[in-house]
């Protein structure tokens, strides 16, 4: 675990540079220890969770009256794997029943509906848990019982389970307390040049191998190499700019979008 403990991994376990000061966003890439056996993986994932809060609790101390008000989000990709791991699963539980005390939020996302079914504390999670996404799914069919018993085990009812296999590309079920509806992301097809698919990814790993993985190096020929010239003519517009900074990179991304 050492890529994790140092360079640009070790932010968020051990690192010179406070990330949490200065970042949005901090994401520990796991693609290097996900094959390891759940108790090796559920131990360093612990490490990292008591990490982040630790830290984010520290923060809001040093921000004052300001730093309760900001709330936090956090996100756990590829949650199965992780739900094998008891102790994991404690303090999963743990953190949906005090989330709101200390003002954040946990997502888990997972490939299939019987991985939440699966989980240890599938009772907890019902309960303190205000939002569910389902996207489409085919196999919710009347001849196919077991899938049908996952989405009831999870209390999708009927009329909900019923949407699951037409429901449209890029959409998913929505259920809240008192919700239950079809949602659409509306994503368009020059949304889609920019979004991080199995289908662009190639792509731009293309482009960052052959003009380098500076984005303004890189952004502009793929733009252009997707259809998208104004986009590209934008981008570039903006890199050279006096007073470009980074974040004006989401800027040109929602212009993309609109």
């Amino acid at each position: 675990i050492r890529k994790y403990t140092r360079h640009e991994l070790g932010n968020i376990i051990d690192s010179n540079v406070d990330t949490f000061d200065v970042c949005r966003w901090n994401v520990l890439d796991i693609r290097d220890i996900i094959g390891l056996q759940p108790h090796f993986l559920g131990a360093i994932y612990r490490a990292i969770i008591h990490k982040c809060f630790s830290q984010v609790e520290r923060l809001k101390k040093r921000m004052g009256a300001s730093g309760s008000d900001l709330h936090w989000w956090y996100s756990f990709d590829e949650a199965h794997r992780l739900f094998e791991d008891g102790l994991f699963c404690a303090a999963i539980r743990d953190v949906l029943k005090e989330g709101r005390k200390f003002n954040y939020s946990v997502g888990l996302t997972s490939n299939s509906v019987s991985d939440f079914v699966k989980f240890k504390y599938r009772t907890d999670l019902l309960e303190q848990a205000r939002t569910f996404m389902f996207y489409g799914d085919p196999n919710a069919i009347a001849t196919n019982e077991t899938t049908l018993a996952d989405y009831r085990n999870m209390a999708v009812p009927d009329r909900g389970v019923a949407l699951l296999p037409r429901m449209p590309t890029y959409s998913f079920l929505l259920k809240q307390p008192g919700v239950l509806r079809e949602a659409r992301l509306g994503i368009t097809k020059e949304q889609l040049l920019v979004l991080g698919t199995s289908r662009t990814a190639p792509l731009v790993d293309q482009a960052i191998a052959r003009y380098g993985d500076s984005p303004e190096k890189w952004g502009p020929p793929y733009l252009r190499s997707r259809g998208a010239l104004w986009a590209a003519d934008r981008l570039e517009q903006i890199y050279g700019a006096e007073d470009y900074r980074e974040d004006r990179l989401t800027e040109i991304l929602g212009e993309v979008a609109a």
